[in-house]
């Protein structure tokens, strides 16, 4: 996922008209994609068993590659195009005037260094937790036949409303972000988790309001489009030259991998409690407290300390 985000950002901002905060439009097809499958996920499983799902996902990624082998050669020539005819200097100054090119390990060690960066990895952190404790146990929850909700077949139709509210999010991406900002972008995007999982605590444990849950997932959508538009775009403008790959891949392990592993346990060790609404309670804790932080690091500290430092 960090290569195709930098691979996509590169290709938008090497076209004529190309601009970075476009990425959105792009991502969306890969929503698209995702809500189609998931689905037929879980009609796939009841019926075909795993070894199906495996066979798909392998189909699936082998067709994937023709297109990117199709757009590849002409991503190489119109880069080199582009830089034969813009980036040759007039004159090559001398030798000794070059400045030398700092070793990447010193880069890399100057972003992790950014007190921003790592403060927006952090509150990519606390989101991530939350969002992979309703992923990883969710359906369980709502399928636990002690206070059946809504059947594993059928909550993968509930992705139909998440993915319609995030690929218009990706489509309008850039006006949002032009509006709004990326700090308040994050904002609302903890906003958008914190109203789904209160509407989950409060929804009745019984399968006659399991239709709640369509409409209740579509903040997952809304919330879900807004980190990803934000985070791509911040872990872009954080990197130095050269290494917009690797603060991808830090967004990416924190977003979908780190947090996925704090909110497995987390998450493991709500739902084995006495009562399985912990899940859902605790992780509406958890929520809520990151948007306090949230809160509290763009609309306060930005705003008033850190302003006032900088004069």
């Amino acid at each position: 996922m960090p290569l195709l985000d930098v691979t996509a950002i590169d290709i938008l901002t090497s076209s004529e008209h190309g601009d970075k905060s476009l990425y959105g439009r792009q991502r969306l097809f890969g929503t698209l994609a995702y809500c189609s499958t998931t689905a037929a996920v879980g009609e796939i499983l009841e019926r075909q068993g795993i070894q199906s799902i495996l066979l798909v996902v392998l189909a699936t990624s082998f067709t994937a590659v023709i297109p990117s082998l199709l757009l590849l050669p002409s991503t190489i020539e119109k880069k080199t195009k582009g830089d034969n005819e813009k980036n040759i200097p007039a004159s090559t100054p001398p030798t000794s005037e070059v400045a030398p090119l700092k070793p990447k390990q010193n880069n890399v060690l100057a972003l992790l260094k950014k007190p921003s960066f790592i403060i927006f990895l952090f509150l990519v952190f606390v989101q991530g937790v939350s969002r992979h404790t309703l992923q990883n146990y969710l359906v369980n929850y709502l399928d636990d036949p002690k206070q059946r909700i809504m059947k594993k077949s059928t909550y993968g139709h509930t992705s139909w409303g998440m993915c319609f509210a995030e690929i218009v999010l990706f489509f309008f991406a850039k006006k949002i972000l032009a509006k709004l900002g990326p700090a308040r972008m994050l904002i609302v995007s903890q906003l958008m988790m914190v109203i789904r999982v209160w509407a989950l605590y409060f929804l009745p444990r019984s399968e006659n309001y399991g239709y709640l849950v369509f409409f209740i997932e579509i903040f997952k959508g809304i919330g879900s489009g807004l980190m990803q538009s934000t985070g791509v775009h911040l872990a872009h403008a954080a990197a130095p030259r050269g290494l917009e790959a690797t603060a991808q891949g830090f967004f990416a392990a924190v977003y979908g991998g780190v947090s996925a592993v704090a909110g497995s346990f987390i998450g493991g060790l709500l739902y084995e409690s006495r009562d399985s609404h912990a899940l859902i309670s605790g992780t509406a804790y958890m929520s809520t407290f990151g948007f306090v932080i949230f809160i509290f690091k763009y609309e306060i500290y930005d705003r008033y300390f850190s302003s006032n430092s900088s004069k």
